[in-house]
């Protein structure tokens, strides 16, 4: 008999014998069941929220700061500068002129679910250009708002996630009464954390000159348009900004709070997962210690010492696979598509966003049970190797 029926044999034998070591068994699937479920869960939230970021990512849609503004809330440009901003080249072009929005951005405060604590939530002042550049923008209840009236449209993530903001509502903020009058989405993406308003209107609400916040431009098909563009802006003497492609930008708003959560994921994971290899290597040491006499059988009946080694150890693997299927299944439908909000770091603001438990989560699950299950075999296989066949055919 070659060594690998040797081991599938005894595999074969030792899961048989499961039922009369049950509660060790249900203590390391447990273990390895727990570890993958968190660790999992975890890193569905920094997926979540990242990909939330780049769903609003494009790159050819190019954001214009002021120089010194690290985000979007701290600029300003001036209604004339963002006219000759018109004049740069690089930008694409239709019937109605260069494609680019000028848009203005301030907090606001609202009750978030559950506790109705107040939550910082972006109100964009934007004109009509701020639907063509992104192109992804659907009203999907109500209506679109009226310019020259007090009256908004809310993301969907948003409307979910804050007390009160409903179709038909009104609040105030600034100095003027507002109404919601229609919910959008925008694929998923942040805009669907945001409340839009008419530009003029919303700059009046809160007292300011006309200027604007940032400017959005879509590049042409050129493949030198971005460094068109940024040569016309820095050798404008008028104009001092930087440039960041929307990858570019949201990809930095997402970092800091990504890798965090990431971070927390992976050291709780390690923590969990070490729990779980000392749980499931005192069982497996256990199941060993209780079945010295039928070990020095097998010995005894010609089972070469690798043949019971690898039985051993691929018992525990299946035992940790099994767990770590169960882990994944209950992480899969208990997180994938959990829809909450949290604070981006960098920003300050709300962002609602989804969980989501990929199919590169699903595998990183899978690999960390069958390591679980490789090393928590290790000691049991080394102590099963230093059993005499006589002295374990003269144990009780």
């Amino acid at each position: 008999m070659n060594l690998l029926n040797c081991v599938l044999s005894l595999t074969s034998i030792n899961l048989r014998s499961i039922a009369s070591r049950k509660s060790s068994t249900l203590t390391a699937l447990i273990g390895v069941i727990g570890t993958v479920v968190v660790f999992t869960g975890l890193l569905s939230i920094a997926s979540g929220f990242y990909s939330t970021m780049q769903n609003t990512a494009s790159d050819n849609l190019m954001i214009v700061f002021r120089g010194f503004a690290n985000s979007e809330i701290e600029g300003y440009f001036s209604t004339e500068e963002y006219l000759s901003m018109q004049q740069a080249e690089g930008i694409k072009r239709n019937e109605n002129g260069p494609i680019m929005s000028p848009e203005t951005l301030v907090w606001i405060n609202a009750p978030i679910k559950p506790f109705g604590t107040d939550a910082n939530l972006s109100l964009r002042g934007v004109k009509q250009q701020a639907f063509d550049v992104r192109g992804n923008i659907k009203i999907i209840e109500g209506r679109m708002f009226k310019t020259g009236l007090n009256e908004v449209i809310i993301g969907k993530q948003a409307a979910k996630q804050f007390i009160g903001l409903d179709v038909g509502s009104t609040h105030t903020w600034g100095t003027n009464e507002w109404t919601i009058v229609g919910i959008m989405e925008a694929d998923g993406s942040i805009t669907e954390s945001e409340i839009w308003a008419d530009a003029p209107i919303m700059m009046s609400a809160y007292n300011r000159a006309e200027y604007w916040s940032t400017v959005r431009i879509v590049l042409d098909e050129s493949s030198n348009a971005r460094s068109n563009l940024e040569n016309w802006l820095n050798t404008n003497p008028n104009l001092t900004t930087r440039i960041s492609s929307e990858k570019e930008y949201y990809s930095e708003q997402s970092e800091f709070f990504t890798r965090l959560t990431k971070t927390i994921g992976i050291i709780v994971g390690i923590l969990m997962a070490l729990g779980a290899i000392v749980c499931a290597l005192v069982t497996a040491y256990n199941a060993i210690v209780s079945r010295v006499r039928e070990i020095a059988v097998q010995r005894a009946l010609g089972f070469h010492s690798s043949a019971i080694i690898g039985a051993i150890l691929l018992e525990s693997i299946i035992i940790s696979i099994i767990g770590g299927a169960i882990g994944l299944l209950i992480a899969y439908f208990l997180f994938n598509g959990q829809q909450v909000s949290s604070v981006n770091p960098q920003s300050f603001s709300q962002v609602a966003f989804t969980f989501a438990v990929t199919p590169n989560l699903l595998l990183a699950g899978g690999l960390i049970s069958l390591v679980i299950g490789i090393l928590s075999a290790i000691y049991p296989c080394y102590y099963a190797t230093r059993i005499s066949v006589s002295k374990g055919l003269r144990a009780s």
